[in-house]
């Protein structure tokens, strides 16, 4: 496996706009630009980097070109996994986000996205970026990796429940879906499906320019790469989309230094 060099945004804080850029290319329209609705308005994304500047990390090759990269936040969390709630990634930013403008101590670390550089896939570079998740936790203290992943070939099948893509798995027993399967492979424990992980709106227009395709009657409508149908209101000139995703526990370890 080629060697790769893990830096965080603290070390070098140019790497931001770089990650950030690779967002840009990589995540749907709507994702990067809805407006959060919802039980939980997250904190905007980019104060991640200010609050976690030493959890945001870059994974660079020999020639620091940037291949790919991780998120994360500290929350607290001591309840039994199985109650991990429905608003996923919502939830996780808004609890960190609070408990770290409140001085609340984290007791948790939590994946809020990894990406790879399309031109460098099939190197293991996800299984780094979640060694080195979990390298973060040790350090910082954390017993615990919760994630709220979003499987990456569920927009293939919008229509489809999240727990019911769940139970989907290959002949030799592993999920499905390809980047829950490096989860698994990597050591990490399916809990449950989230359904609603975030909840995005914006008006019609907003999500015709999203979507790149015409709107024109209230219902539900799919859109390309998102894992659910988005619920368009002509009245209320509203689109809502309630994204599900899964969430995955890893183990941590003890920083044996």
């Amino acid at each position: 496996m080629t060697k790769f060099t893990v830096r965080t945004v603290a070390e070098d804080w140019t790497l931001q706009e770089r990650i950030e850029a690779m967002y840009r290319k990589l995540w749907p329209r709507p994702i990067l630009e809805g407006h959060p609705a919802g039980l939980y308005a997250t904190p905007a994304w980019e104060t991640i980097y200010q609050r976690w500047p030493q959890l945001q990390f870059a994974l660079l090759d020999t020639e620091g070109r940037l291949v790919g990269a991780g998120n994360t936040a500290a929350l607290p969390w001591e309840q039994d996994v199985a109650e991990l709630p429905e608003e996923g990634f919502d939830w996780a930013m808004t609890a960190a986000c609070q408990a770290h403008d409140l001085k609340t101590p984290a007791t948790a670390l939590c994946a809020c996205g990894i990406m790879v550089d399309p031109a460098f896939r099939g190197q293991g570079i996800s299984t780094v970026a979640l060694e080195s998740m979990r390298m973060l936790a040790r350090a910082a203290g954390y017993p615990s990796l919760i994630a709220p992943v979003r499987p990456t070939a569920k927009w293939r099948y919008p229509l489809i429940p999240m727990a019911a893509y769940l139970a989907w798995q290959t002949a030799d027993g592993l999920p499905f879906d390809p980047w829950l399967r490096t989860h698994v492979r990597a050591g990490g424990r399916i809990v449950k499906s989230c359904s609603c992980s975030a909840t995005l709106s914006g008006t019609v227009a907003e999500w015709v320019e999203w979507g790149g395709m015409p709107l024109p009657g209230s219902g539900q409508h799919l859109l390309p790469g998102l894992f659910a149908p988005v619920q368009i209101d002509l009245e209320e000139d509203r689109g809502l989309y309630m994204e599900p995703a899964v969430w995955v526990v890893h183990p941590v370890g003890r920083d044996t230094r």
